[in-house]
């Protein structure tokens, strides 16, 4: 598989000094640049896009970013935790919410 390279449209969005750019990622595959992914639904058929190399991030050999790879690895050890520490988590992150929220309203005067 080719390195990978990204496809761009740049576009004014019709203010001064704003412009808009949409990326997409996208592969040479014999020859054509082939995305990995769905077209935004703006680009209409015709619409001229900038394409450049990407430099040092995609491995050439398995077409697969470094974040992408740590990111698989993130997403692995999170699936071997205990679905009990996610809800001992959420339940400890929402009481601090309710105090932090009961301690501004005091700071205020506003009561309970």
């Amino acid at each position: 598989m080719n390195p990978l390279v990204i496809a761009r449209p740049a576009r004014h969005n019709g203010l001064a000094d704003e412009w808009r750019i949409t990326m997409i990622k996208a592969i040479v595959k014999n020859g054509v640049v082939v995305p990995r992914d769905p077209l935004p639904a703006d680009w209409q058929e015709g619409t001229e896009v900038e394409v450049e190399k990407c430099q040092n991030g995609a491995n050439s050999d398995h077409g697969i970013h470094p974040t992408d790879a740590w990111m698989d690895e993130v997403e692995a050890v999170a699936a071997q935790g205990n679905p009990a520490d996610d809800l001992r988590l959420e339940a400890a992150i929402q009481e601090v919410r309710c105090r932090e929220k009961e301690l501004a309203r005091k700071r205020l005067g506003m009561g309970p």
